[in-house]
């Protein structure tokens, strides 16, 4: 369905300046795009600390560190196929930020929990709260998104990618002068908080559908 977009297509600038525009207008993609940078810098270097636990924090070796990936990635594949199927689930914005609190919290106890058997657990919430959010976000940015401006629009939502290493760099400084269990712990509590604070000063983000 829809309409043909044309032939005719603007020079790449002006394109590019058309796209930014349309996302600095548009208050929903605006928070959503804030809001897919924000788990990237804040929540996701645990995964490049994990050899840190593995090996300083829980004393489990090479082995340990295997079984915390596989925890981590059964949580993620889980947390993916439940939010493909949740298609007639109306409160998508309010999940998603149920999902993102979720996340910082787990990670949290999962810094803090001092034990092996925690982490493991943890680290399955983690999964499934992380994939979750990161999938509806991409669903609800192409959703709430005109047919004419996907491309620009996911194009910017993709640079999250490119910015994990900007939030490993100062955690793998932070933890190697105050440890990766502090680090980690407080960089997801801060996570809740901002999330939780998008979700109470914009209203509407919690009612996007």
């Amino acid at each position: 369905r829809g309409e043909p977009a044309g032939t005719k297509r603007p020079p790449p600038l002006k394109a590019l300046g058309d796209g930014f525009a349309y996302i600095r207008a548009n208050g929903t993609i605006f928070t959503l795009l804030i809001l897919a940078f924000a788990p990237v810098l804040l929540g996701m270097p645990y995964q490049q600390l994990m050899p840190v636990f593995a090996s300083d924090v829980f004393d489990v070796g090479s082995t340990g560190l295997g079984l915390l990936l596989t925890f981590n990635g059964l949580g993620a594949l889980v947390g993916s196929l439940t939010i493909a199927s949740m298609t007639a689930f109306r409160r998508k914005g309010l999940l998603q930020m149920m999902l993102g609190i979720a996340f910082g919290l787990s990670l949290a106890v999962f810094a803090f929990g001092q034990s092996y058997i925690i982490a493991l657990v943890a680290l399955v919430v983690i999964g499934f709260v992380s994939s979750g959010f990161q999938s509806l976000n991409s669903t609800l940015v192409m959703s709430n998104t005109e047919s004419a401006y996907h491309g620009r629009v996911m194009s910017v939502y993709m640079l999250t990618f490119s910015a994990m290493p900007l939030g490993v760099v100062p955690f793998g400084a932070l933890a190697d002068r105050y440890g990766a269990p502090i680090t980690i712990g407080i960089g997801g509590l801060i996570l809740a908080v901002v999330i939780a604070l998008v979700g109470i000063f914009h209203p509407s983000y919690r009612h996007i559908q």
